[in-house]
């Protein structure tokens, strides 16, 4: 998987990439929905079945010592496979890392939707994980530690983007949401930017094998990532980052 290059200037990567059309409203509820049928999460268990010509394959945990939330599970395997692919989702991140999901959402809860701690080695995903949005979320933070992981192993092409956003692991989203002390620049705006398109288009290469069995079309990707994802940091950065 390559990334895009750091060969630009901060203003120039953020005046071509930010989201430039207007908010384009749609039934986000619609990514939302299962796209297979669970009634319930058990303390532990299996979900294995087919949708279409893909097969599911999901296991999990309820890991009492290190997560409080009653309503939260450990992900041990979560295989997606058909006819032209196979992925082995949760098996694509190092062996330290692991990826936790809500099971009982609460809806008035918006605080987060899904979020990578890179110091912690953890991802939550706080939407349905058998939805399309759930899907798309998890492949998305996993291809923020793919990047992560491989600009730090280039020697001959190395981008501090990486190793800033583990260290700090969140501080520019805070700043960029206004919860910092200080103002958001340009170089936060373009670090960002690329770091998020990377880790969408890192999904969207994923997910491509599925989308005719999870009955997804372009425009649906389109949604979540540029008129959801994408447009909500474009928006604060058109508010807080001069431009000019």
């Amino acid at each position: 998987m390559e990334f895009e290059p750091k060969n630009n200037k901060p203003i120039d990567y953020v005046k071509s990439k930010i989201e430039k059309t207007d908010y384009i409203r749609f039934d986000k509820n619609k990514y939302l929905k299962s796209v297979f049928p669970v009634d319930s999460f058990m303390e532990s268990g299996s979900i294995n079945g087919n949708i279409g010509q893909l097969e599911i394959n999901l296991d999990y945990v309820k890991d009492d010592n290190k997560i409080a939330n009653s309503n939260i599970r450990k992900i041990i395997k979560f295989i997606l496979k058909n006819k032209e692919s196979t992925i082995d989702v949760v098996g694509m991140l190092p062996k330290d890392y692991s990826v936790y999901v809500t099971t009982n959402i609460n809806k008035e809860d918006n605080s987060f939707e899904s979020v990578n701690r890179p110091i912690e080695r953890k991802i939550f995903i706080n939407v349905p994980l058998l939805s399309v949005d759930g899907i798309m979320s998890l492949l998305h933070e996993i291809g923020h530690e793919k990047r992560d992981q491989t600009q730090t192993v280039l020697e001959n092409f190395k981008d501090d983007n990486s190793r800033k956003r583990i260290s700090t692991s969140g501080i520019v989203e805070r700043i960029l949401a206004g919860l910092s002390f200080r103002k958001p620049n340009i170089k936060d705006a373009s670090r960002v930017l690329r770091d998020e398109r990377d880790a969408w288009s890192f999904a969207l290469q994923k997910i491509k094998p599925f989308m005719k069995d999870l009955n997804i079309d372009i425009k649906d990707i389109e949604n979540i990532i540029h008129h959801n994802a994408l447009y909500s940091y474009s928006w604060l950065i058109r508010g807080d980052v001069r431009l000019e």
